[in-house]
């Protein structure tokens, strides 16, 4: 891999960072990586903490990208003698920009490198909003499902989800089948949560009510990867009979896409 390499004046600490795409800074957070001459130190990019390896080179993940036509990387490496390499915290809700980064100060021990990246022009999907389908099935006469021999479905799910909050699924499936020849009810329901990265989790209980929570080796159900967009606006209700079955069927959904021209912005 190529690097690219920094002397910073007044200091004998040399800094690297790993040359990177610059299509990953269309992203909210990236992994960043390099090198440092001395390992006495800790490295910070745009506020997160790097892991120190004992070969000197260095790596932090989820660190933040300021969103705008030029990417700045703020690495800064503090001395271990000052606060553990952890210095003095920045003001609260310090603002990551061209100029400004969320690293921590170090009035004795700092030595500071930026690179800026110039962004290419892309679109991405901004958030998915109030999407919801709702379906359900029942007989078009007056028997059940231990009558007709058949099962019946209702089915529910509601959707948000915006780049780089998350969101959440609710779905909620109840199906009526012919129990000890008596109409039975099984309800399942779920909810999927994605953090700001998009890690998913997923709560679900059974229909006699038993919770589950797909963590740790439990399998689950429930499909509960990253989230996956149509580019749509999608508005449907459609009503049909097929044979004894009523259908009933509603969707909406709506993605909105944002344009970033790319190129230059603040300076500095």
């Amino acid at each position: 891999m190529t690097t690219s390499t920094f002397s910073v004046n007044k200091s004998t600490v040399t800094i690297s960072i790993d040359d990177m795409d610059a299509g990953l800074f269309t992203n909210f957070a990236i992994t960043v990586s390099g090198t440092i001459s001395d390992g006495d130190h800790a490295v910070w990019v745009n506020g997160k903490k790097a892991t120190m390896h004992d070969d000197h080179t260095w790596s932090a993940s989820g660190v933040p990208v300021n969103q705008g036509g030029t990417a700045t990387l703020h690495v800064r490496a503090i001395a271990n003698s000052d606060n553990g390499g952890n210095g003095t915290p920045p003001p609260e809700n310090q603002a990551l920009n061209n100029v400004t980064s969320a690293d921590p100060s170090s009035d004795c021990c700092a030595v500071d490198q930026k690179q800026d990246v110039e962004v290419p022009a892309f679109i991405r999907v901004k958030d998915y909003l109030d999407g919801s389908l709702n379906s359900g099935t029942s007989f078009t006469d007056s028997g059940d499902v231990c009558t007709h021999s058949e099962s019946l479905e209702q089915l529910s799910i509601n959707v948000s989800w915006t780049k780089g909050d998350g969101g959440t699924e609710n779905l909620t499936r109840t199906t009526t089948i012919c129990k000890d020849n008596a109409p039975f009810d099984c309800t399942v329901s779920a909810t999927l949560i994605w953090d700001a990265d998009d890690v998913p989790s997923v709560s679900y209980s059974d229909c006699d009510g038993t919770s589950h929570d797909c963590g740790g080796t439990e399998s689950c159900p429930f499909s509960h990867g990253p989230p996956e967009w149509y580019w749509e606006h999608c508005d449907v209700h459609v009503i049909e009979d097929q044979g004894d079955i009523h259908w009933d069927y509603s969707r909406y959904g709506q993605t909105r896409i944002e344009l970033h021209t790319g190129g230059k912005s603040l300076s500095h």
